[in-house]
């Protein structure tokens, strides 16, 4: 499910949040379809990732806590 900004083609474009198939979320920034920009990325174990994307990856500057409260910056 998706609720968000779309382009002229109906594609994920500007700010918009993501709740997927698998149980993950993700809000943040698209660009034509793609993550693009800053997002968090929550999955459903208690992971997230809060940083860059370009192009549906995880580029750049970001920082990823574990369940238990560990974080990789």
């Amino acid at each position: 499910m998706y609720e968000g900004d779309r382009n002229e083609k109906g594609d994920r474009h500007g700010r918009g949040k993501a709740l997927l198939p698998n149980g993950d979320m993700y809000v943040g920034q698209y660009c034509k379809g793609f993550r693009h920009g800053q997002g968090l990325y929550i999955f459903k174990n208690g992971a997230r990732y809060d940083g860059e994307w370009r192009q549906g990856v995880k580029y750049g500057q970001g920082t990823f806590w574990y369940p238990d409260g560990t974080r990789y910056e």
